[in-house]
């Protein structure tokens, strides 16, 4: 019975674990912290390239794009790399964050962001990669014009910045993607 069962682990087991799809579901199944998969690649020179297929909830306010920075650690501070109406806080020198507008659409499926390789050799190597979904908090009951209506920040065409940062709130966080950085 064992010569049956771990050719078929390998086979069947081994591409569901290789990238976050397969951790994301041991991992939602233990926990709430991974709610959906996303992929990620880097081309070997200056281009991070994330991607997902999870729809937007109501009240959404913008995809965020987060790395580890430290290789080889998937327990490592992550930072915000791509985020739109977002300012970057201390990334290293070869990470360019990403203000991209297109994160703000509902519709969005991905980003490509500018990370090169580090010069620092022992800067190379493995890297984590999430994505979050942010929705606009809900406005106390004082603030909305139809007491029988809860109201959203952030409604209308164009959120305002402010509005971003001060009334949001991460509603989902992908499961991590590892990434060669070299």
């Amino acid at each position: 019975m064992k010569k049956i069962l771990l050719p078929f682990l390998i086979i069947f087991v081994t591409p569901l674990i290789s990238c976050s799809y397969g951790i994301d579901m041991l991992e939602g199944a233990l926990t709430e912290r991974a709610s959906f998969s996303i992929e990620a690649e880097h081309d070997g020179a200056s281009t991070l390239t994330v991607s997902w297929e999870e729809t937007a909830p109501e009240h959404f306010a913008g995809w965020e794009i987060y790395m580890t920075i430290e290789p080889w650690n998937e327990y490592s501070e992550y930072k915000v790399i791509a985020a739109s109406e977002y300012t970057a806080l201390s990334l290293p020198s070869w990470i360019t964050f990403n203000d991209n507008s297109s994160l703000a659409a509902d519709s969005s499926r991905g980003a490509s962001i500018s990370v090169e390789v580090p010069s620092d050799p022992d800067m190379r190597g493995e890297y984590y990669v999430r994505a979050a979904i942010i929705t606009f908090d809900e406005k106390p009951e004082d603030e909305w014009s139809d007491p029988e209506t809860p109201e959203y920040y952030g409604d209308g065409e164009n959120p305002r910045y402010d509005d971003y940062v001060n009334h949001t709130s991460v509603d989902s966080v992908s499961g991590f993607c590892p990434v060669m950085i070299f």
